[in-house]
């Protein structure tokens, strides 16, 4: 589920061009996952780099988030470097707990790099449990480099129908940040069928509001077609 934009009217197509600066190799044993990053202007630009640590030998074997560094446009980029805060952890119930399918962008509004995802839980580090999965963010300050805690954002128990909202989660969605620093973020989740819906949520500090208000709930194939005529209607 991506967040996609369109304009009203012809389309010129557009030439891109490709330019292949560096790769970040993995090893026998691991590969890099969800490898996505976010740009920080300013006198001295900063590209952030994350991707999640995940193992060759089954799908799904998420572990550690790690961050790669460039300050030269994508010409050269630092070793990557797990993130302490982002570490596949395990919890007094036996379960571990990895955050994952992040997507990392600049909040102008705060000028922090905000990243948004889900989590992915393993009963007794081997079993995937979808049910528990939650919607995950960190938040890192550009000017030190520091990366704050893992959260949670806590969703309404009940969506727009009345179902029970399960295991939701914003894995590999895009969010749109309000120019007022409201946050729309597609969310997906298990009601009697498979549903998502756009949170509006606010920032606070490094923390996003406690309890967001759903806008709209719909099923997985309008999502898109929805937050893009939103958009359009600003």
């Amino acid at each position: 589920m991506f967040l996609c934009a369109f304009a009203v009217g012809a389309v010129e197509p557009v030439a891109l061009q490709f330019e292949n600066l560096q790769s970040i190799e993995g090893s026998v044993r691991w590969d890099w996952w969800q490898v996505r990053t976010a740009f920080v202007p300013g006198k001295k630009p900063m590209w952030i780099t994350t991707m999640s640590e995940t193992g060759k030998g089954s799908s799904h074997d998420f572990h550690d988030i790690f961050q790669s560094v460039s300050r030269d446009g994508g010409r050269s980029w630092s070793k990557p470097s797990a993130i302490a805060s982002l570490k596949r952890t395990e919890q007094a119930d036996g379960y571990e707990v990895s955050p994952g399918d992040l997507w990392p962008t600049r909040h102008a509004k705060s000028g922090k790099v905000l990243t948004t995802g889900k989590t992915f839980n393993f009963a007794e580090g081997k079993r995937e449990n979808r049910l528990r999965e939650k919607v995950s963010y960190a938040v890192m300050n550009p000017n030190t480099g520091a990366w704050g805690p893992m959260r949670f954002l806590k969703m309404p128990a009940k969506d727009h129908s009345g179902a029970t909202i399960t295991g939701a989660n914003a894995g590999c969605t895009q969010r749109v940040d309000l120019p007022n620093g409201d946050i729309l973020l597609p969310v997906r989740y298990c009601g009697a069928t498979p549903r998502s819906t756009i949170i509006r949520v606010s920032w606070r500090c490094v923390r996003l509001m406690a309890r967001p208000s759903l806008i709209r709930s719909m099923d997985r194939n309008t999502i898109s077609h929805r937050v893009a005529g939103f958009m359009n209607r600003r």
